[in-house]
């Protein structure tokens, strides 16, 4: 049905996007929730409906864009970003460096008593303060550097992420945007594909997932779209993953 060439597709429905959240929404309580959904056990009939879209004609381009204003982009939210200098002076008084400043501390403030009390003092004390700075600052360059090339390496996974996907918008064939999708959209995938969205799914044949990047499983698993009774998400068979890869299958 949705076959063109040697490509394999199948007809499958996002029950949610990667919504840009409110950052109060932050408690364990309130992820759970939101997590909690009946999307993978509801009839196809039944949920279309309660998404005001349709499996032939997908949502009109008005009803998305209404969408799309309301939920926010599909995308991930970027954490915020502190500055270098904050991150260099949290590594350098935080944690065990904070132990280290204490011991530098009283190291100076033993080698200032002894010279207030006798006019001199030993050079011991005021060295040894000195070589804990520099413990203190050596160790916070090399951390701040390992922390900024393990942001550099996240930034790069963002590059991996799908960045376009085929929709059915108005009863066409659409290339869109990954951030442009809605809860509601039929997302037409191929072979290869990398999903773009938590979806549901409503007709396939053959089809396995790639679900290593959320489960560490290196064996494809098949889906199918029948419904099969589990309370858990993520063993549900008719559902599909966002960055999980499709490596085989059929309609």
């Amino acid at each position: 049905m949705f076959a063109t060439n040697w490509f394999r597709k199948w007809k499958i429905l996002p029950y949610t996007g990667r919504r840009r959240r409110q950052r109060t929404v932050t408690n364990l309580e309130s992820l759970r929730r939101d997590i909690e959904t009946d999307v993978h056990l509801r009839a196809t009939e039944d949920l279309l409906q309660s998404l005001g879209t349709n499996a032939t004609h997908g949502l009109s381009t008005t009803v998305a864009c209404d969408l799309l204003d309301k939920t926010g982009p599909n995308e991930l939210t970027p954490p915020r970003k502190i500055s270098n200098a904050l991150k260099f002076l949290r590594l350098c008084f935080g944690g065990f460096s904070l132990l280290i400043w204490i011991g530098a501390v009283l190291c100076f403030c033993n080698y200032l008593l002894e010279y207030g009390t006798y006019g001199e003092a030993s050079t011991e004390h005021l060295g040894l303060g000195i070589v804990l700075v520099g413990l203190i600052l050596v160790t916070a360059m090399f951390s701040h550097y390992q922390e900024s090339k393990s942001s550099r390496i996240i930034e790069s996974f963002q590059q991996m992420l799908p960045q376009k996907t085929k929709v059915l918008r108005d009863g066409e064939k659409k290339v869109l945007s990954v951030a442009e999708l809605v809860i509601g959209d039929i997302v037409l995938l191929e072979t290869g594909d990398r999903v773009p969205a938590d979806i549901r799914i409503l007709e396939c044949q053959g089809l396995k997932i790639d679900n290593a990047s959320i489960t560490g499983e290196s064996i494809p698993l098949l889906r199918t779209a029948n419904v099969h009774p589990t309370n858990n998400l993520m063993e549900a068979k008719n559902m599909v993953f966002f960055s999980t890869d499709i490596v085989e299958g059929n309609v």
